[in-house]
């Protein structure tokens, strides 16, 4: 082989470095956005998708997915370290599909609950402040799937003692959709008409 023809393959093959990767890559990290997979074996699979396409909002919503469906096994405070860290992680892989693909709805969704449950694992307030303005945001971008997003604040509200926000929400949903039996439970909950 002549030596300049030599140098020019090493150059190409470090400008283009190997990723290894599974074939199944792709298909198990969207399955694991709809918790099908086991968690670790989604967080490897959209991990690989991320080595070879950083953009791919999908992956780091399979991925927060499965960190955060990890972190739910035995909760313990001798693991609450490694629960806030899994936490952690999951909002900022949450927070870059919401910033790659802005038109996913699903994925504003499950940031929002990942919040309530940090709420819940750690009692941090601000938590629930920030599910109430993603499911705020929904609402705005998306007012077809307003019925969701003013459950899951409905019922944060609720949690928080805000009793006329709660309401107002639930009512909302009565207003889109009359037959909506948990919308109507929980304002007989409240205490409060239809």
């Amino acid at each position: 082989m002549r030596p300049h023809l030599a140098r020019l393959m090493v150059t190409v093959a470090v400008l283009v470095p190997a990723v290894p990767a599974r074939a199944d890559d792709v298909s198990v990290c969207r399955k694991a956005f709809q918790g099908s997979v086991p968690f670790r074996k989604g967080i490897d699979a959209c991990t690989g998708v991320l080595q070879r396409d950083p953009r791919a909002a999908f992956a780091y919503a399979g991925r927060a997915h499965s960190r955060d469906y990890g972190v739910r096994r035995p909760f313990t405070a001798a693991r609450a370290a490694e629960i806030r860290r899994a936490f952690d992680a999951a909002l900022a892989d949450y927070t870059k599909a919401i910033a790659f693909d802005p038109s996913n709805s699903q994925y504003l969704v499950a940031r929002g609950l990942l919040r309530q449950t940090r709420f819940e694992a750690f009692k941090d307030a601000a938590e629930l402040r920030h599910a109430i303005a993603d499911f705020s945001r929904g609402i705005e971008l998306w007012p077809r799937e307003a019925p969701v997003f003013l459950g899951h604040r409905a019922r944060i509200y609720e949690a928080l003692g805000e009793r006329r926000k709660a309401i107002a929400d639930f009512r909302a949903i009565l207003a889109i959709d009359p037959k909506d039996y948990p919308s109507r439970d929980a304002l007989k909950r409240l205490g409060a008409r239809p």
